[in-house]
C-alpha cells in the first residue's frame, strides 16, 4: 500500500466536508449535537463507535447582557477559522482560480472551496518515499503546508463536536503487531487507545510496545508507539478490513 504526500490533507478535507452541515447545525445554542448515521463495516462501526459522540461537551449559551446570544459564537468563530484556512489555500496552491469560486463568509458552505483544494493537491500529488532520501521539492513543500492547515483545521472540528475522550480502548486487535504484548505473548489484545496529544491532536495510538508498521504506514511516533490521526479511522478501517480478510483466508486454506 503506497501513500502519497497528499494522503492525510485529503482524508482531512474530505472530513471536514463530511462533518461541516453538524459544525453548522450546532451553531444555534441548546442544539444537541448531531450525530451522522452510517451504514459501515463492522471494522469500522468498531472505530466510530469508539470515537464518536462518546462525552457530549457541555456548553452554556453565552450571555451578553441579560440576553443569550442568538448563535452560538464558539461554533461561528470556527465556521470563520475553517473558511479563512480553506481561502488561505486557494491563493497558496497552484492552479485554482479563485475568481471562479464563492465570495467568502465566515459561516458560508466550503464545499466548493474544499473540493477546488483537493484537486489543486491531487494535481500535484506524488508518492510518498519510504525513506528519508526522497526528493523534496516545491510541490513537495506546498503539500505539507497545505497537510499542516487541513489537519489542523479537522483537528478543531473534531475536539469542537466532542467525538472522543482521552485514554479510550477501541475494541480492535491491531494489524500489525497482532495486540502481542508482554503480559499477552500469543497476541490478541486490544491495544488501541484514543489520546489527545500535545497541542490537543486527537489520535489513535497502539500500545502493545511491540508495534512497528511500515513507515507509509503511520502518521507519527509518541512515547515509541505508532500515532494515526482520529480523522484516518477510514483508512484504518480498511486496513482491519484487509488484515481481517486474510486471516479468514489463511484459517480456511490452512496457510
Amino acid at each position: 500500500m503506497t501513500q502519497t504526500r497528499a494522503a492525510e490533507a485529503l482524508t482531512a478535507l474530505a472530513w471536514i466536508d463530511h462533518y461541516w452541515p453538524d459544525l453548522a447545525e450546532s451553531r444555534s445554542p441548546g442544539t444537541a449535537r448531531p450525530r451522522r448515521r452510517h451504514e459501515p463495516s463492522p471494522e469500522r462501526q468498531r472505530l466510530v463507535d469508539a470515537a464518536a459522540h462518546i462525552e457530549r461537551l457541555e456548553r452554556s449559551p453565552l450571555a451578553l447582557g441579560e440576553s443569550p446570544a442568538p448563535l452560538d459564537l464558539d461554533a461561528l468563530v470556527l465556521m470563520a477559522e475553517i473558511n479563512t484556512g480553506l481561502l488561505g489555500l486557494t491563493h497558496f496552491l497552484p492552479g485554482i482560480d479563485v475568481r471562479a469560486l464563492p465570495r467568502y463568509a465566515n459561516d458560508a458552505d466550503p464545499t466548493e472551496h474544499i473540493a477546488a483544494v483537493t484537486e489543486a493537491l491531487r494535481a500535484i500529488d506524488t508518492p510518498l518515499p519510504r525513506d528519508d532520501d526522497g526528493d523534496f521539492n516545491d510541490n513537495a513543500y506546498l503539500i505539507q503546508q497545505a497537510t499542516d492547515i487541513t489537519t489542523d483545521l479537522a483537528q478543531r472540528l473534531a475536539s469542537y463536536l466532542g467525538m472522543v475522550y482521552d485514554g479510550q480502548h477501541l475494541a480492535v486487535v491491531c494489524p500489525w503487531c497482532h495486540g502481542i504484548t508482554a503480559w499477552a505473548p500469543e497476541g490478541g489484545e486490544h491495544t488501541w487507545r484514543v489520546r489527545i496529544l500535545p497541542p490537543e491532536l486527537i489520535s489513535i495510538v497502539c500500545e502493545s510496545g511491540t508495534c512497528e508498521p511500515p513507515a507509509d504506514e503511520i502518521g507519527t511516533w509518541w512515547r515509541s508507539y505508532p500515532v494515526w490521526p482520529i480523522w484516518r479511522w477510514e483508512w484504518l478501517a480498511q486496513r482491519l478490513s484487509s488484515a481481517n480478510a486474510q486471516s479468514d483466508l489463511a484459517a480456511r486454506t490452512g496457510r
